[in-house]
C-alpha cells in the first residue's frame, strides 16, 4: 500500500556528488581553475601580510663586509658577532679606520636600537701595536671592561675581545653581573640581517611558507 511517510534524505557527500556530476566538464574544470586561483591569492596575501611585519620587525638591512690595507691604512666594515652569545642590539654595522702615522683608529658604530631609534657613535682609540700582520688597538676606557681589538692583515679580518677590567661597579652598574670574556668577530651583515627578518617571521608567515622550504630541503639534499 502507498504511504505518506517521505523518503529519508540522502547524505550531504551524496547529494553534493550528484550535483558535481550533472555539471558539464567545463563547469566543472572552471570551479576548480577558481578555486585554485583564490588559493593562490589567499596564500600570496598571508605571505604578503607576513613580510610586512617581519621587515617592520627588521627595519634595515645590514651592509657587506669590507677589508683593505694599504701602506699605514686600514679599513674594516662589517656586523659585530659575539661567539656563543647574541648582541643586545643585533642591526647594527662598524666601520673601522686605522692611521699609522697617527697611531689611532676611528671606530664608529650605527645601530637600531629600542624599537627603530637609530643612535651613531664614533671613538679614537690608541693602537698598541702595527706590524706586518697585524694591527692592534684597544679601548681602555674606565669602566666595567675593555676591549682589545685586532685586524688581521694576513686573513683580512676583524676581530675583538672583551674582557672584564676588574672594577666592582660602574656608574650604578653592577660590574660582577657581566659575563666573562666574549670573542667579537666582524662578519658580513646582510646574510644576518637577512636570517634576523626569516626569525622575525610572524606564525601563520612560517605555516605559510612551510611547503616552500620542504621543497627547498629536498631540492638541495
Amino acid at each position: 500500500m502507498p504511504t505518506d511517510e517521505a523518503a529519508p534524505p540522502k547524505p550531504l557527500g551524496s547529494r553534493l556528488r550528484a550535483r558535481w556530476s550533472a555539471k558539464s566538464r567545463r563547469a566543472r574544470a572552471g570551479i576548480v581553475a577558481l578555486t585554485g586561483l583564490v588559493l593562490v591569492a589567499g596564500w600570496v596575501g598571508i605571505v604578503y601580510v607576513a613580510d610586512l611585519v617581519a621587515k617592520s620587525r627588521v627595519p634595515v638591512y645590514l651592509n657587506f663586509a669590507a677589508f683593505s690595507d694599504s701602506p699605514g691604512y686600514v679599513l674594516a666594515r662589517g656586523t659585530w658577532t659575539i661567539e656563543g652569545d647574541e648582541q643586545a642590539f643585533p642591526l647594527q654595522t662598524t666601520e673601522i679606520a686605522c692611521r699609522k702615522d697617527t697611531r689611532s683608529c676611528v671606530i664608529a658604530t650605527a645601530e637600531v636600537s629600542f624599537g627603530r631609534i637609530l643612535t651613531v657613535t664614533a671613538e679614537t682609540l690608541p693602537i698598541t701595536e702595527w706590524t706586518k700582520t697585524q694591527v692592534v688597538f684597544t679601548d681602555d676606557f674606565p669602566r666595567c671592561v675593555n676591549y682589545v681589538y685586532t685586524l688581521d692583515l694576513a686573513t683580512k679580518t676583524a676581530n675583538g675581545v672583551r674582557r672584564k677590567n676588574g672594577t666592582d661597579n660602574y656608574a650604578g652598574i653592577d660590574c660582577d653581573k657581566l659575563a666573562g670574556d666574549l670573542r667579537l668577530t666582524l662578519r658580513d651583515g646582510f646574510p644576518f640581517s637577512t636570517k634576523l627578518e626569516r626569525d622575525a617571521l610572524p606564525w601563520f608567515g612560517r605555516v605559510a611558507l612551510a611547503p616552500v622550504s620542504l621543497l627547498s630541503f629536498l631540492f638541495e639534499n
